[in-house]
């Protein structure tokens, strides 16, 4: 880990493609604007632990809340294949 004292205004650059700039500064807070390639996601810790939870109880959920998925994504498209079909290209 690196650890990088910066003032108002000055900017950490990561590789060629993400630049983080510091915009405010405040007793107890600092904001911050992270610029990146499209490809390159930037989400705040907390999300990205809630996204990984949710993932987890997808992955062990079981096929019937896939199939339930499955039905409420083909309620709001008709049209796609139904389960078991096979799709030729």
């Amino acid at each position: 880990m690196r650890v990088l004292i910066r003032r108002f205004g000055e900017v950490i650059r990561i590789g060629a493609g993400v630049t983080v700039r510091v915009l405010e500064t405040t007793c107890r807070r600092v904001r911050i604007a992270v610029e990146a390639p499209p490809g390159i996601r930037v989400i705040r810790e907390e999300i990205y632990r809630a996204i990984l939870r949710e993932n987890q109880k997808a992955a062990l959920s079981g096929p019937a809340v896939l199939e339930a998925a499955v039905a409420l994504v083909r309620d709001c498209r008709p049209g796609l294949p139904t389960t078991g079909s096979k799709t030729v290209h």
